[in-house]
C-alpha cells in the first residue's frame, strides 16, 4: 500500500477522460451497426437502396456479404469494448501511483490478445467483401492489409514482459527495503 501515492497527472485524467469518450463513441458506433443489422433483416431491399447498391444488380451475394458485415462489426464492437476497459484498468493503477505491477503485465497480454481479434476481424472484413463483391457492384469498405498493426501487437507483447519484469524487480526492491 502507498502512503504517498502522488495526485493523478494531467495526461492519466486526460487519458481517462478520452477512454470514457471512446467508449461512449464505440457505444454509438455498436447501436448504428445494430440498427444496419435490423435494417438489413427487416427490409433489405429499401437498406441496400439507400445505401447506395444499385437496384438493376443482382443483390443474391452481395446482400449476405453485408449481414455478416454487420456481425463482424458488432463483434469488432464488443473487442473495442473490452480493449478499452482493459486500457481505463491499466490507466487507473498509473493514476494510483503504481503502474509497474503484475496485473498490468496481464492486461497487456490481455490486451495483445483483444488486437489480435481485433486484426482478425480486419482480415475477415476483407475476405468478405471480395466475396460478397460483384463486378457490376464492388462492396467498397476502404479496406487494406497494413503490417503496422501486427508490429504494434508485437509491441504490446514485448511491453507486457517490461511490466512483468519492473513488476518483479519493484518486489525485490520492497524486500530489500
Amino acid at each position: 500500500m502507498k502512503l504517498f501515492a502522488p495526485a493523478p497527472s494531467n495526461a492519466v485524467r486526460l487519458a481517462w477522460r478520452a477512454l470514457g469518450l471512446l467508449t461512449l463513441g464505440n457505444g454509438v458506433y455498436a447501436l448504428f451497426v445494430l440498427g444496419m443489422g435490423l435494417a438489413l433483416l427487416i427490409a433489405p431491399d429499401a437498406t441496400m437502396t439507400a445505401i447506395g447498391v444499385r437496384e438493376d444488380v443482382d443483390r443474391s451475394r452481395i446482400l449476405p456479404a453485408m449481414r455478416v458485415l454487420v456481425l463482424i462489426g458488432l463483434a469488432g464492437a464488443y473487442l473495442v469494448h473490452r480493449l478499452l476497459k482493459t486500457l481505463r484498468a491499466i490507466v487507473s493503477t498509473i493514476g494510483d501511483g503504481d503502474a509497474f505491477v503484475a496485473a498490468n503485465a496481464d492486461r497487456l497480454e490481455t490486451l495483445g490478445r483483444q488486437l489480435i481479434g481485433l486484426e482478425l476481424l480486419h482480415l475477415a472484413v476483407g475476405l468478405v467483401t471480395s466475396l460478397g463483391s460483384t463486378a457490376q457492384q464492388p462492396l467498397d469498405v476502404d479496406w487494406n492489409f497494413s503490417v503496422t498493426p501486427w508490429l504494434t501487437i508485437l509491441l504490446v507483447f514485448v511491453l507486457a514482459q517490461v511490466f512483468r519484469e519492473g513488476a518483479r524487480l519493484r518486489r525485490e526492491l520492497d524486500g530489500v527495503v
